[in-house]
C-alpha cells in the first residue's frame, strides 16, 4: 500500500539526524545541521535535521520528514535519535567509521529504528576535502501498521572544509534498495 510506502520512506529520510560525528575525528565536537530529499517510484520526500556531537563519538539529533506518494498528501514524522561511533577511521591504518544509531519516530510513522552505518574517508590524511563511500543497513518496526522493514543505503560524501575548525559543507547522494523499491537521496550537511 501507498502509507506502508512512505512509511520506509520517512525511515529512510530520518538517517540524517545522526550524520555529522562520522565526519569528525574522535575527540573533535560539532553541531551538524542537514536537509536531505528523496524521490522514486512515485514517492517524493523530505526532511531537515540538526544534532550535536559529543567529541566525534556520541551523537543526539532529531529530524523533522515529510512524504507523499503520486501527489496524495504528505505525512510527518518527528524522531529524535542517539548515534555511538565504536569505531572511528583514525583508531588504526585499516579502521573506518563505524556506527550504530537508535531512533524513534513519531507522528505518521510509530516505532523504534535501528542502523549501522559504515564509511571511510578516501582523502589524504590532512587534506580539507571529504571523499567518503557511505554504506547502511537500517531496520525499522512500526506499531502503526504491525510490520517491520529493512533497507540499505550506499552512497558517497563528497565535500571540503573551510579551514580547520571552520564551517564545512558536505554533499552525499545515495540510493537506497528497500524491499519496496529503490529511491535515489541527496543530503547536505553543514558542521559548525
Amino acid at each position: 500500500s501507498s502509507t506502508l510506502y512512505v512509511f520506509v520512506l520517512l525511515s529512510i529520510l530520518a538517517t540524517i539526524a545522526h550524520s555529522q560525528g562520522e565526519y569528525l575525528a574522535r575527540g573533535e565536537s560539532g553541531l551538524g545541521l542537514s536537509v536531505a530529499g528523496v524521490a522514486g517510484g512515485g514517492f517524493t520526500g523530505g526532511g531537515a535535521a540538526a544534532g550535536y556531537s559529543f567529541g566525534g563519538v556520541v551523537d543526539v539529533g532529531a529530524s523533522l520528514t515529510n512524504a507523499s506518494y503520486n501527489s496524495q498528501s504528505a505525512r510527518g514524522t518527528f524522531v529524535p535519535s542517539v548515534t555511538y561511533h565504536f569505531l572511528k577511521q583514525e583508531d588504526g591504518p585499516s579502521s573506518i567509521d563505524v556506527g550504530l544509531s537508535a531512533s524513534y519516530f513519531t507522528g505518521a510513522t510509530e516505532g523504534p529504528s535501528l542502523e549501522f552505518n559504515f564509511g571511510r574517508n578516501l582523502a589524504a590524511e590532512g587534506s580539507s576535502t571529504i571523499l567518503q563511500p557511505v554504506f547502511g543497513i537500517g531496520w525499522i518496526t512500526n506499531s502503526l501498521f504491525n510490520k517491520g522493514s529493512n533497507w540499505v543505503t550506499i552512497g558517497a560524501s563528497v565535500g571540503k572544509w573551510m579551514s580547520a575548525g571552520a564551517l564545512g559543507f558536505v554533499c552525499t547522494p545515495a540510493t537506497n534498495f528497500t524491499p519496496d523499491g529503490v529511491q535515489a537521496e541527496i543530503t547536505l550537511t553543514t558542521i559548525l
